[in-house]
């Protein structure tokens, strides 16, 4: 047999199974950042049906960083972080959309969406906080929200030319 990935290159994490959260922000679990090392961390946040009352309803979906793997401590100082993403195609479309930039206020998503997956990517080594999580808020005009979120950790693969660790 032929030496196929089966995930053993990467470290995988389910943060929030589907669930309707309707017009409620929501938050995954925290992911370490300092268990990759040197490596990449993607968040792949799966849209099902997302329904509004009228054209303005949309999803933001942002990421915090945060010292304390703990959201009731009060030295719980939550950062909003900036990354890149891409989003997929409808189902059955096969393709994905150019690589861009999210700032701290995160990436929105339109109600007309339904069925895409945002890829995120964190860059750890820029990344100042030791956890890191997706907040996923839904407008008040959203009736529908099925969502899940995964994260995965992808380590940087070795190479003839290290780069700089200073």
């Amino acid at each position: 047999m032929p030496k196929l990935n089966m995930a053993e290159e990467y470290h995988f994490t389910n943060l929030l199974a589907p669930i309707d959260i309707v017009a409620t922000a929501t938050v995954t679990q925290y992911v370490k950042t300092t268990a990759i090392g040197a490596g990449q961390l993607e968040f792949e946040v799966q849209f099902g049906v997302i329904t509004s009352t009228d054209s303005t309803g949309e999803v933001v979906v942002t990421f915090v960083g945060n010292d304390v793997n703990d959201t009731t401590t009060s030295d719980n100082n939550e950062v909003a972080v900036a990354g890149y993403y891409r989003m997929s195609g409808a189902v059955a479309t096969d393709t994905m959309g150019a690589l861009a930039s999210f700032a701290a206020a995160g990436v929105t998503v339109a109600n007309t969406d339904d069925g895409k997956t945002l890829l995120a990517y964190v860059d750890p080594a820029v990344l100042q906080q030791k956890y890191v999580r997706a907040v996923v808020t839904p407008t008040a005009e959203t009736t529908v929200c099925i969502v899940g979120v995964n994260a995965r950790y992808v380590p940087r693969k070795a190479q003839a030319s290290q780069a700089s660790s200073s």
